[in-house]
């Protein structure tokens, strides 16, 4: 869990306040095998229109790491958005596939 301030912003400049909660689960398979699944809920309360969303947004990664310095990974995300306004309701799925390096000293 946590949460931000910004100490420096002009609040007249910001025209939407933003309240989220962060979700993460990960399950080791195997030692160089594991799951991941996270879940993003944020509620934007807009100041200058009569407009709220709520957005949700769900991902899963597997990842496998055969050395210590190498991650190969797959992963999904889906989002929903549900506006108070129809025009700013959507979904959206997005994919990929990559190969990380990790460096340890």
């Amino acid at each position: 869990m946590g949460a931000d301030w910004d100490l420096t912003n002009d609040v007249d400049q910001v025209f939407r306040d933003e309240y989220s909660l962060d979700l993460s689960y990960k399950y080791k398979i195997m030692r160089d095998l594991a799951v991941s699944l996270a879940y993003r809920m944020t509620y934007f309360n807009y100041r200058e229109v009569p407009r709220s969303d709520l957005l949700h947004v769900f991902g899963a990664t597997v990842s496998y790491t055969p050395k210590n310095w190498m991650e190969l990974y797959a992963t999904a995300s889906y989002a929903l958005n549900d506006s108070n306004i129809d025009f700013y309701d959507y979904e959206t799925a997005s994919s990929g596939v990559g190969l990380g390096l990790k460096l340890k000293f």
